[in-house]
């Protein structure tokens, strides 16, 4: 898989970008216009727009913590603060996400739609990466392995009305 691993490397190196045209920023100018302050209405938070779930499976992911942070919600709450306070703890938890959608999109070989047309747009792996970032992991698989069909209700939106295979178009 020598293949897989020079492909994530060239991923990060494209989301850890200094600046320019790269995925990451075309996200963050998509979630947020690139703000580091933002809260939009559903609580979603920071230049990514990440939300407590998210949040909460980064801390237990990376802070080892085996209590049930649903109910303790007082690390939650501290761990937000600092979060919308601290612009590299943000950038921090995107390289986090992206690398877990990156394992998860292996793991469930879901990069056999790599190359796949929809919509007309051929399928990159930055649009799988932003599909699940805006619908979840599980989301882009049962939109991916339910055949596809845009705006179909296997193809979950947010609630401002994008669906996954927008982003899936968007960033590919």
């Amino acid at each position: 898989m020598a293949g897989g691993l020079d492909f994530l490397n060239w991923i990060n190196s494209k989301i850890k970008g200094t600046g320019g045209d790269t995925f990451k920023e075309d996200l963050a100018m998509s979630e947020s216009s690139g703000n580091y302050d933002a809260v939009n209405e559903q609580g979603y938070m920071g230049k990514y727009q990440f939300g407590d779930a998210r949040l909460t499976d980064f801390l237990t992911a990376n802070k080892g913590y085996d209590k049930d942070l649903d109910k303790d919600k007082k690390i939650i709450d501290v761990f937000k603060n600092d979060f919308i306070n601290t612009p590299s703890l943000q950038e921090d938890v995107m390289t986090w996400h992206v690398d877990d959608i990156n394992s998860y999109i292996d793991s469930r070989e879901l990069d056999k739609y790599i190359g796949k047309k929809i919509g007309g747009v051929i399928i990159t792996r930055e649009g799988l990466i932003a599909g699940a970032h805006l619908g979840g992991r599980t989301g882009l698989r049962g939109f991916l392995e339910t055949g596809m069909k845009i705006h179909s209700d296997e193809d979950h939106k947010d609630k401002e009305g994008t669906y996954i295979s927008d982003y899936i178009m968007k960033f590919s």
